[in-house]
């Protein structure tokens, strides 16, 4: 499966079955995970065969068979948590292009069972494994209402635009603004609980379709 047919085919997935999750798929994530932990310096931890306490209600009524998850922790700070999101969508395609579903969960679950396993300041969760159905795409806005670019617009801006519209969000909002001028792009997002990491999943998002050879961000040190 390529990049590409990860970000179309990637839908949330809330419902999981008792499969077990095969031995290459998550060697592979870990595999990941633990290159993502140094070079981004964060604290990501993989977390198969242990339930992810919910809150009531998403057990009651949205969700079941939340057994293998990940933690998304890293420092404290925006810039980490913009880092934690550009790594989580990393890890969500790789985890789409292994045959399994998944579902990034921004605040409803149990904060106290899994801070303390987190190792550093938690961000999110992102829940794993078989679905019991593959999900289905979400509303998404125009891409003349989040994207403009100064003169003729080049295909790998408009390439890039259409797979951030295809991204999770920790809130499911798409409150983003990306530009673009001369190669270079910004992402902007609306200030709010995750906007950090909202950004950084819509950045990674939009650099796989746009083909990071193309571009460079405003803010890329």
């Amino acid at each position: 499966m390529t990049i590409w047919e990860a970000i179309e085919e990637r839908h949330t997935v809330r419902q999981f079955t008792d499969e077990a999750v095969e031995e290459e798929a998550l060697e592979a994530l870990q595999e990941r995970i633990r290159a993502l932990n140094a070079e981004f310096g964060l604290k990501l931890s993989l977390h198969a065969n242990e339930e992810l306490q919910l809150w009531p209600g998403m057990t009651l009524f949205f969700s079941s068979g939340v057994e293998n998850f990940i933690l998304l922790a890293g420092p404290h700070g925006s810039k980490a948590a913009e880092r934690v999101g550009y790594c989580g969508a990393n890890l969500l395609l790789l985890a789409q292009q292994e045959g399994i579903n998944t579902w990034w969960i921004g605040g409803t679950y149990s904060m106290k069972k899994v801070e303390g396993e987190a190792g550093g300041e938690l961000y999110g969760v992102i829940a794993f494994g078989y679905g019991k159905e593959e999900g289905k795409p979400h509303r998404s806005k125009d891409a003349m209402r989040v994207s403009r670019y100064e003169g003729s617009e080049p295909e790998w801006f408009s390439r890039g635009v259409e797979a951030a519209l295809l991204a999770p969000t920790a809130m499911n909002k798409q409150a983003f603004m990306i530009t673009g001028k001369d190669a270079v792009v910004q992402v902007s997002y609306k200030a709010g609980a995750f906007s950090d990491v909202d950004r950084g999943i819509i950045k990674y998002f939009f650099e796989q379709g746009a083909g990071k050879e193309n571009f460079r961000f405003a803010d890329a040190e």
